[in-house]
């Protein structure tokens, strides 16, 4: 769903097809700058900046977000926030699945063990009503 251009939108098109389809929107009495909400059948939204210039359409990504109102990680987030990690980055990765497992009443656990990691790699799914991560320590 397109969430928050109704009001300058003056025409929508959305052509599908079995591998997507392209989806477009015609605005009228717009400003210069605002802002566009992507989202899937889940509630999971990507807000857009979308800035109009003589140029052209500048379209930048602003964040990501699941239905209980969680950001995904994203490269552009200040640190000491930035939620990333690299080799042997056991403890980012488990306050993550902390932070998450905390904000649904779900669960995480680690395989592996969790010293020596040269990758590690969390994974999280969506169980119902919570969310069940596992930590990957990768030798």
């Amino acid at each position: 769903m397109i969430h928050s251009v109704l009001k300058p939108a003056t025409a929508v098109y959305i052509e599908g097809g079995t591998g997507g389809g392209p989806v477009g929107i015609q605005l009228g009495s717009i400003g210069s700058e605002f802002t566009v909400d992507f989202c899937d059948g889940s509630d999971a939204c990507t807000r857009v900046k979308i800035t109009i210039t003589p140029n052209g359409i500048k379209a930048e990504y602003v964040a990501s977000r699941d239905k209980y109102n969680n950001t995904f990680p994203a490269m552009n987030e200040p640190a000491p926030r930035r939620r990333e990690w690299g080799l042997n980055g056991i403890e980012p990765a488990r306050d993550m699945a902390a932070f998450i497992a905390s904000r649904t009443g779900g669960s995480y656990s680690i395989s592996g063990g969790t010293q020596g990691c040269t990758r590690v790699v969390l994974a999280c799914s969506d169980a119902g009503a919570q969310w069940l991560c596992t930590i990957y320590c990768q030798r």
